[in-house]
């Protein structure tokens, strides 16, 4: 039973708080992401790059 307990890894809080600022950032992305999605969804067949852009920004 000692054994056991002394192979448990312990993780350390830098690693945790690096995560958590991760999936925050993560978290962010997804606003910009369903505009994008929405924008592009309805699209088919190759892609004008200028025509793209003059509707984004109308």
């Amino acid at each position: 039973m000692k054994n056991e307990l002394h192979n448990l890894k312990a993780i350390p809080y830098q690693d945790i708080t690096d995560l958590q600022d991760l999936l925050d950032h993560f978290d962010s992305w997804q606003e910009p992401l369903a505009i994008l999605d929405h924008f592009f969804q309805f699209r088919t067949g190759p892609i004008n790059k200028k025509k793209v852009i003059k509707e984004y920004y109308a």
